[in-house]
């Protein structure tokens, strides 16, 4: 839904503009982002991913991880400026490097939660702001089995 994007993957929703894709599934309201993983779902700015999930309400996120929920890495954060190498990651704090497994920020034990959802991947379930899959309002597997963006099947 947005404009002056480039697509190299699979499934892609958005309502942001200028953004550039190179795999499987993206979600977001955001500007600006360049997503090299297999899901991103933003709310955020001026983003590159190189996970295969992340779920951000923050800005200039750059992201270095591997897999999601299955010995890989998992990135939930509503800070800015993060960095992240680890395994694990909740915040929402800004200007973070991470590089450990798990972390818990402001006393806040969500694991595999933003905005109190839930999230999965590798086509199993998936929350990201009170929804029920991947997007806003929406249901979406991961690694582009299925997407459903406000309502749409993708």
């Amino acid at each position: 839904l947005g404009t002056a994007d480039h697509f190299h993957g699979t499934q892609y929703h958005s309502r942001g503009t200028n953004h550039h894709f190179r795999d499987t599934t993206y979600h977001s309201r955001g500007t600006y982002h360049h997503s090299c993983g297999t899901k991103y779902h933003s709310h955020g700015t001026s983003d590159h991913c190189y996970g295969t999930k992340i779920h951000t309400c923050g800005t200039n996120h750059h992201f270095c991880g591997r897999t999601y929920q299955s010995g890989g890495t998992m990135y939930h954060s509503l800070g800015t400026t993060d960095h992240m190498d680890g395994t694990k990651y909740h915040s929402r704090v800004t200007s973070e490097h991470f590089h450990g497994t798990e972390y818990h920020s402001r006393g806040r034990n969500y694991r595999y939660h933003i905005h109190g959802t839930n999230d999965g991947s590798n086509g199993t379930n998936g929350d990201s702001f009170d929804t029920n899959d991947h997007s806003d309002r929406t249901n979406d597997h991961s690694l582009g089995t299925s997407g459903q963006n406000r309502g749409t099947n993708d």
